[in-house]
Formats: structure tokens, sequence, C-alpha cells
């Protein structure tokens, strides 16, 4: 007589058999152990080679904006938006003045992108504000505003309310910046906080996994370095991986599904970096996969709409500016 199975017994060996059925947790937990990789689309649209563009992503209209950038002789004053699949011109009544090395980033508290600083060659570095609304630029007009400067770190930072600004230069580099400041939706105010890193240009984003402000390396004015700091709203704290990138300024840097994402930049000494780093649970990896080739001064941002990270411009050495696209998924 064949042994049979009890109803209830074989409904349970099947379900232990059968994958769970993936809930968004379980999903984003899974996109979190990932190992990203590029790839490159080639849009029927794009800007023209630059680099040291600034570039945030717009929620309410589920797209990234691009403004600006420099390909080494002129400087520009454009606005370009990705749709997730390519690029268009976007024709604001107002717009900023002509620039590279600005600052910008998407302000959660008050639902706007903001522009703060940069330079076009012919003038010393800007200290004016600007925002986007999804249509047009508007110049803010603070009372109190940060000096002027570039390449500074300028990130979301929802603990404090509003922006966190760190550090940045003059045009010679060798005036190099150690001040916070915070964004406020009206003004800006100088922070002290009881922690901070060391004078630099450097980068920046703000990471919803850790909650807090992600700053990475830069340059001192002597050296490239490749300490990573968090910003709570409050004070910076200095964080102590293993295993580190090499020191460089003038990368791109992101979010993606959890991980922080480093990638290119320069490392001193006549070396353009083209690697990628993610960072996770307090682990710095390095990717293997192949991507984009060296460049420094790229611009790269989070677009959670299209679960990926973008990459535009950068310039491999002199007169190598490019206007490749990748994506980082």
């Amino acid at each position: 007589m064949r042994r049979t199975v009890p109803i209830m017994l074989l409904a349970t060996l099947i379900a232990l058999a059968t994958p769970a059925l993936a809930t968004p947790a379980l999903a984003a937990a899974r996109r979190a152990d990932a190992i990203p990789t590029w790839s490159q689309p080639f849009p029927m649209h794009r800007p023209s080679v630059r680099g040291g563009s600034g570039m945030a992503y717009d929620p309410s209209r589920h797209e990234l904006v691009l403004f600006g950038g420099s390909n080494g002789v002129s400087a520009f004053g454009d606005t370009w938006l990705w749709n997730g699949t390519d690029w268009k011109q976007a024709n604001p009544p107002a717009s900023p003045p002509a620039r590279w090395d600005a600052g910008m980033a998407y302000d959660s508290t008050h639902h706007r992108i903001v522009l703060f600083g940069g330079w076009n060659f012919f003038s010393p570095p800007f200290n004016d504000t600007w925002t986007w609304d999804g249509t047009t630029w508007t110049e803010q007009h603070p009372t109190t505003s940060p000096p002027g400067r570039l390449v500074h770190a300028l990130s979301d930072d929802p603990a404090g309310g509003g922006l966190v600004l760190f550090g940045g230069t003059d045009i010679t580099e060798t005036s190099v910046l150690g001040d916070t400041w915070r964004w406020d939706g009206t003004n800006w105010a100088q922070l002290t906080p009881p922690s901070s890193p060391s004078p630099r240009f450097a980068t920046s984003v703000y990471s919803p996994a850790l909650g807090a402000v992600f700053l990475f390396g830069g340059f001192d004015g002597t050296s490239y370095l490749n300490d990573s700091w968090t910003f709570d709203g409050s004070t910076w704290t200095k964080l102590s991986p293993g295993t580190v990138p090499r020191g460089r300024s003038d990368n791109g840097i992101a979010t993606l599904a959890g991980s922080i994402v480093i990638a290119l930049g320069y490392g001193g000494s006549g070396h353009i970096l083209d690697d990628t780093w993610f960072y996770r649970r307090g682990t710095w990896m390095r990717l293997t996969s192949p991507g984009p080739s060296s460049r420094n001064i790229p611009v790269m941002a989070s677009d959670p709409g299209g679960q990926n990270v973008l990459l535009f411009g950068g310039a491999s050495g002199i007169g190598g500016f490019t206007s490749t696209t990748w994506l980082l998924q």
C-alpha cells in the first residue's frame, strides 16, 4: 500500500519549499545587499561636454535637475532635466549667472532645490543663494550668507530642518575652509559643532539609511583625504571603517539602496581615478565590475524614481571633458 502524506502536512511542506512572496521590506533588504553595476545609456539629447555641474533630484516632479558646469574655457548657466531616459533642456524665465563648482541639493524640509556659490573664471567666488521650484530659478536674499566659495559640500539635513554646508575653497585653493552653515529656508546661520572635520573641500550627501549627512575625504590644501564623517544636525562624528578608498577630491557621491556611493575623482600626483566604492554597514567595498573611465569633477546624484544613481560628464585631463551619461543600479 502506497504511503500517503496528510493534506495539512503536505501543505506545510509545500510552503516551506516555496520562496516567500517578497514584501516591500524584504525586497528593500535584498536590494541593499545586491552588488550594483554600471551601464551606459545613450540618450537622444544631452548637455554639452562639461564638468563641475550641480545636480539634485526633484521628488515632486520625479526628475533630476542639472545646472551649469564648465568645459574648461567657459562656464555655463543652462538648466537640464533628466526624466529617467533622456535629457531635456529647460528654459526658465530666470536663472543664476553661469558658474561651476557650485553646491546644489534638495531641501526636503522646504521642498526646493537650492544652489549656492561656485565661480565663473572672471570674478571672485559667488555667495548667492538660488532656489528651483520646477519652473524657474529665484534668487533669495538672506540677511546672512557664508563667504563666497566653490567645491563646498552641500546636503539635505532633515534633522536640522534645512541644508548643511561645509568647507570649500577660494579660486586659488590656498584658502581652504572648515566652517559649517545651515540653510533654514530663509537665512543662513553659521553653526559651532563641538566636533568637525578639518578644513577642506569635499563632497557630502544625506543618507536616509544613516539618518545623517555623510561626508567623505576631500583636499585640505596639502593632502588628499580619505576619512568619513557624519553630521546628525548638531555635531560631526568621525567614522572608523577598516578598508578605506584612496584619498581624493572632486569625486561623485550619492546614495543607492541604503549604501553611500563614491566614484572617480582626483587622487593627487596626476592620478585621475576610475574606481567606485560603496559604504554599507560600516564597511567600504570596492566595485569590481567595469564603469566610467577615469575622470574628475563629474556630477552624480541619486534618482530614486529610477532606483539608480546617475553620473554625468567630468574631465579626464586638460581638454578631456565629456558628455557621457552613466547609470549605477
